[in-house]
């Protein structure tokens, strides 16, 4: 049955039923025999959701939890564990954990190191909060003591990016 589950759905393995269709022996009962052989069909039943849906639904729920200047990143880890099964519903308790980054305003950011030195604007930048480390693409290069970052705002990139 799960192989016919595809990659982007999950069956809930406590829902599977299966069912009887026919058994036949190869033998009748109270023959004796050297060997016995049991030919026997099953249907197989379960429950299958969506991953997609599943992400989605604990998205949209800790979108109202994140603190006003936050931003979730992608990294949203869960894991489930089947509370109940009927015939066709199943109720899970789900554990997640989601990770957050400060929201930074990167316009302002860039105007503040705009024609900097790569020491004065890596101070700048280590003073944000939550910021694990900064590297600098510079292109042509240049020797250490005649670099700035641009004197035009437009040629600056910023990335930012979520630590794992």
């Amino acid at each position: 049955l799960s192989g016919k589950v595809s990659a982007s759905d999950s069956l809930v393995t406590e829902s599977v039923q299966l069912q009887t269709v026919s058994e036949e022996l190869s033998h009748k009962e109270g023959e004796v025999a050297d060997e016995v052989t049991l030919r026997l069909s099953v249907k197989a039943r379960g429950l299958v959701f969506s991953k997609n849906d599943l992400d989605s639904l604990i998205s949209n729920s800790l979108k109202p939890l994140v603190p006003q200047g936050f931003a979730l990143t992608e990294d949203i880890r869960h894991s489930f564990t089947v509370k109940s099964t009927g015939a066709d519903t199943v109720s899970l308790n789900v554990d997640v954990k989601a990770f957050l980054m400060p929201e930074y305003d990167t316009g302002s950011i860039i105007k503040s190191i705009t024609g900097k030195s790569a020491s004065s604007a890596r101070d700048f930048l280590s003073g944000l909060p939550a910021v694990s480390a900064i590297e600098f693409v510079v292109s042509p290069r240049l020797p250490a003591k005649f670099l700035t970052l641009p004197h035009i705002s437009d040629r600056i990139k910023l990335q930012i990016q979520a630590s794992p």
